[in-house]
């Protein structure tokens, strides 16, 4: 991880191993102890922010990595896979007139999107879970045996969502479960930056 990166910005255990170079069990244990501000993903997994990280550094005179000073260094870039291209779209344009930093890129096919992904990680994945050909269950197990796609954020969404596709698509490894048509603000604040959109719950 070589970005800069801001205070909103949220990172897996496993990042906070890398940037600190600590054990797992050791960040685990400062997040599970309440040493480290920390919290859970509906799947279990646990995220740390920027700003609470530096925090527990300086409370515990440890120096802040050059990483965790000021801000990143590019636009966070969303990718959407929808086999409607509307969707895509609405949400690009939706995007554009909130005026946030953000940059929005998608596939049709879940296929073409694993391609695209592969070669160019974007900070947050969109995935539909119902598309033709291959569907969002399968395009997530696939991104999730990736291994530079692992800290990559994955939410699923769905126009006619329940609990057991929730389970389902949590257990396979995505970080949150909306349901459509997804607002701009929400993935604004999702990603921890400015919109002229108020943010949904």
């Amino acid at each position: 991880m070589d970005k800069l990166l801001n205070d909103h910005t949220v990172l897996s255990s496993h990042q906070v191993c890398r940037i600190l170079q600590a054990s797992p069990s050791a960040v685990i244990n400062w997040i599970d102890q309440g040493m480290l501000n920390g919290f859970r993903t509906p799947g279990g997994h646990r995220r740390v922010k920027v700003a609470d990280l530096r925090d527990f550094l300086k409370n515990h005179n440890m120096p802040v990595p050059p990483v965790l000073r000021g801000k990143p260094s590019r636009r966070p870039r969303v990718f959407i896979i929808d086999d409607e291209q509307k969707v895509i779209n609405a949400i690009k344009r939706g995007m554009k007139m909130s005026r946030a930093e953000v940059d929005v890129d998608g596939a049709t096919d879940g296929v073409e999107a694993l391609v695209s992904i592969g070669m160019n990680p974007p900070d947050l994945i969109l995935l539909d879970i119902y598309m033709d050909g291959l569907d969002g269950f399968e395009v997530c197990k696939r991104l999730r045996k990736i291994e530079q796609l692992q800290e990559v954020r994955i939410v699923a969404v769905s126009g006619s969502p329940s609990e057991n596709d929730r389970r389902k698509i949590l257990k396979y490894g995505a970080e949150e479960y909306w349901e459509k048509p997804v607002d701009v603000g929400r993935i604004t604040h999702f990603l921890g930056v400015d919109s002229e959109y108020d943010a949904h719950p």
